[in-house]
């Protein structure tokens, strides 16, 4: 899906504008927030001290409080299939796996940094065909990821063959974790059953969202319309809210199909035992 590069080379330190559509907060693993975004992320190489370093400029006012407005990057090297701005210092207040493999293979880049927790030591850059496609920012104060996209870049179609079909039983978290693993930018509809088997949301469209264990289908539009999947003591439930904040489905699930609306065609399927 990303560029390939020679990992650990050195590279000139450049200015590059990204304009993501959305955005991801992962933390132990897990989705911990996910939305649509305007926000512009601006990179400027400049001169601090005599020494060059790269300057990320952010500005969003949902998530000012996550990433910080400046972050600093000492570094700009290859590593795989993704760039990397990065700030490694001798002695930190932070430590983690990352800031220990970057030691070990590059050496510090400077003797001496405090993080705050909106700051990050590491950029990731993913390029598709040349362009920045998404950038994700790691975290050591505490450990987190915050991945932003631009799903118009990133070329989906690769990943799988023309259909993919999962057909789980009885268990909401296997299914919970099978649609994040999902394209998630993709738009998806949704039919789901009720016990007695017959229709109880039918074909809503839209792009699924992860709050803690539940998971969202959200239509993303000026409806606001949004289906809820969730574990109540052991059984699966959803809940069908509208525009004006009305629930008008709120049950235990019998069955659910959820199918891909574009290409690869993927089909999931989750149904109760009797």
């Amino acid at each position: 899906m990303f560029d390939k590069f020679e990992p650990f080379l050195r590279l000139e330190k450049q200015n590059f504008n990204f304009k993501p559509n959305r955005y991801e907060t992962w933390m132990n693993g897990q989705i911990i927030s996910s939305g649509l975004t305007t926000a512009v992320i601006v990179a400027r190489s400049n001169n601090q001290d005599g020494e060059e370093k790269m300057e990320i400029l952010f500005d969003s006012p949902t998530l000012d409080k996550e990433l910080a407005s400046k972050n600093i990057y000492d570094e700009f090297i290859t590593s795989g299939d993704r760039l990397q701005l990065i700030t490694i210092p001798e002695q930190t207040n932070v430590e983690n796996r990352g800031i220990m493999m970057f030691k070990m293979n590059l050496g510090a880049t400077r003797l001496h940094k405090d993080f705050n927790n909106n700051e990050s030591y590491c950029c990731n850059l993913f390029l598709h065909k040349g362009t920045i496609a998404k950038i994700t920012f790691a975290f050591s104060n505490p450990e987190k990821l915050i991945e932003f996209y631009n799903d118009s870049i990133i070329d989906y179609s690769n990943q799988s063959v023309d259909v993919i079909g999962f057909h789980l039983w009885n268990d909401f978290q296997k299914f919970r974790k099978k649609i994040l693993n999902l394209p998630l930018p993709m738009r998806f509809s949704c039919d789901v059953y009720g016990l007695d088997n017959k229709k109880i949301i039918n074909n809503e469209k839209g792009h699924f969202h992860f709050e803690a264990e539940q998971v969202f289908l959200r239509t993303d539009d000026e409806s606001g319309d949004y289906i809820r999947l969730y574990n109540n003591n052991g059984e699966f439930f959803c809940e069908y809210v509208v525009m004006n904040g009305q629930t008008i489905v709120h049950q235990e699930v019998g069955s659910i199909e959820i199918n891909s609306k574009g290409l690869p065609y993927i089909e999931v399927k989750y149904q109760k035992d009797e």
